[in-house]
């Protein structure tokens, strides 16, 4: 009985010690294959027209009074709430509208009601509809400038469209004022004073006569939205890029030397998920001898040579690749001396396809 004990002792530690090994050998099958690296590609915007124009969903944010809650309109007939069908109709874009308008209320409201939202949603667009509400003094400019510099200041690159309030039916100190503030911010206008004058309709036929003369009515909205559409395709139109290769940055993704496993003194290999992109090395130039090899699951995609003749190392980025390159699987990166492969901090890939 003792023996078959001691028999039993021996194959319980002889199992503790293959679980113990097949534990270090997964551990270091694992360090040898690093994780995949993914490639997702993640567009950059400066505005909510470069959005629109890839068709990407748009956060927008409606602050004024009762003319932005839409006051005047039959039910789902204000310009507020057209707008995300007409966005989405005209740019394939998914519109999320927050309206945080108040009817009654003048700008000073606006400034609140921003600065209580919080960073849950990070807004693409503003449209600011005040004047209406507001007194005539020296509070309304400095309330209507903070409430454009709040919206700046919260969501970095945020666009902003500024209403004139057809309301008003000429061109006001107010309306000027905001005309002045907009002009200082580059901010654009939506005039719907003067796009009502021009409309064909009768003032009293845009507003609900003869009980209110303040607050457009259905065809009103209608003029409020394509006045709005007309501001934001004019922005698209003219913000286009100086050089249209520009944008190939915007998706850049950085792979460090240390996503790498090290294979030997001058190699590299990493896993990628596919992709086709421009490759961007980031290395030393050193002394004589200078060359790279990178090869794609057994294809190479890039390769230099050339001497550097200089008796100094020094770091360079550049882009290695002529065009972008399919990109799948193992990426291996090998260089001519221990020295060069020493100094590389990794690939950058850009122009991601």
């Amino acid at each position: 009985m003792k023996t078959r004990r001691y028999k039993g002792t021996i194959i319980g530690i002889i199992t503790v010690m293959l679980l113990v090994l097949l534990v270090l050998a997964a551990v270091a099958l694992f360090s040898v294959f690093k994780t995949e690296t993914d490639i997702v590609k993640k567009q950059g915007y400066l505005s909510v027209y470069e959005k629109l124009v890839d068709g990407e969903s748009i956060n927008v944010l409606l602050v004024g009074d009762s003319i932005a809650e839409g006051a005047g309109a039959s039910t789902g007939k204000s310009w507020g709430k057209m707008l995300p069908d007409y966005i989405k109709e005209t740019y394939g874009s998914e519109c999320n509208l927050t309206n945080v308008s108040m009817g009654g209320n003048t700008s000073i409201a606006g400034i609140v009601r921003e600065k209580l939202l919080g960073d849950e949603v990070d807004y693409d667009l503003a449209i600011i509809c005040y004047g209406e509400n507001d007194a005539d003094d020296e509070n309304f400019a400095p309330n209507y400038e903070a409430i454009i510099r709040g919206l700046k200041i919260q969501y970095g690159n945020i666009s902003i469209i500024s209403i004139l309030e057809s309301s008003q039916r000429e061109y006001t100190n107010k309306i000027n004022q905001i005309i002045a503030i907009d002009k200082f911010y580059n901010i654009p206008i939506a005039d719907t004073i003067k796009a009502f004058d021009q409309s064909g309709y009768a003032y009293e036929e845009l507003v609900g006569a003869p009980d209110d003369f303040t607050h457009p009515n259905d065809i009103g909205h209608q003029i409020y939205l394509a006045t709005i559409g007309d501001v934001i395709q004019k922005e698209i139109n003219s913000k286009r890029m100086y050089c249209s290769l520009s944008d190939k940055y915007d998706d850049s993704i950085y792979i460090p030397a240390d996503s790498f496993r090290r294979v030997d003194s001058k190699t590299f290999e990493s896993k990628i998920a596919s992709t086709t992109a421009d490759i961007i090395m980031l290395r030393d130039y050193c002394p004589g001898e200078n060359s790279v090899e990178i090869i794609a699951t057994d294809k190479i995609v890039a390769q230099e040579s050339f001497e550097w003749n200089y008796t100094f190392s020094q770091a360079h980025i550049y882009q290695i690749t002529d065009e972008p390159v399919a990109l799948n699987g193992e990426l291996t990166i090998t260089f001519s001396t221990e020295e060069i492969a020493d100094s590389f901090s990794g690939i950058m890939l850009t122009n991601i396809q």
